[in-house]
């Protein structure tokens, strides 16, 4: 009987080391061709929280390098989770947490 092997995925690097973030999505693309393995989780932490925004613009001649990794997230269905306090240091917050905060301020 062969064992399936599912990866817990951290990230903390920052958006703009693009090659780390490059190198660590095609990591993720090779596990999820190999037989028995798969991604269960993708967590974003520190500097890597601003992977998970969605209005952000890359210049033309530039990877955007949030929107490969939304992609990559969207297409394989992988659960992903922003570290929550990452993301309020950095500004990034959601519809619920705009609205709280906002009545808190």
């Amino acid at each position: 009987m062969t064992k399936s092997i599912s990866y817990t995925i951290l990230l903390k690097t920052s958006t703009e080391q693009i090659t780390a973030l490059l190198s660590a999505l095609k990591f993720c693309k090779e596990i999820l061709t190999l037989e028995y393995r798969s991604i269960g989780c993708l967590f974003l932490q520190s500097e890597a929280a601003y992977l998970g925004m969605t209005n952000v613009i890359a210049l033309e001649d530039e990877i955007n390098i949030q929107l490969e990794w939304q992609d990559f997230i969207k297409k394989h269905q992988i659960p992903s989770f922003i570290c929550t306090n990452s993301a309020l240091r950095r500004g990034i917050v959601d519809q619920h947490f705009a609205v709280l905060y906002k009545k808190q301020n």
